[in-house]
């Protein structure tokens, strides 16, 4: 699975009950289901029943066909669907 290497932008905003991929932890590209939304810290559980609780940066959204987005920056910036 690819993934952006910047860190990502600061008006991304994560949601209780959304799936996130982890990244730079023990669950390295393991999904999870975030359950607590802190300033700093996402709460992220998973199937296998482990609960961690990982930075922002480090989380990464899960997009499935009928999300909608909308690019704020880059060459496609102002694009959205």
């Amino acid at each position: 699975m690819k993934y952006a290497s910047v860190p990502p932008p600061h008006k991304w905003e994560f949601y209780e009950q959304e799936f996130v991929m982890c990244l730079g932890t023990p669950f390295e590209e393991q999904v999870g289901l975030v359950r607590v939304v802190g300033r700093d810290l996402l709460t992220v559980y998973f199937l296998t029943g482990d609960v961690i609780n990982i930075p922002w940066a480090n989380a990464r959204k899960i997009h499935v066909q009928g999300d909608f987005v909308h690019v704020s920056h880059g060459p496609h910036q102002g694009r959205s669907g």
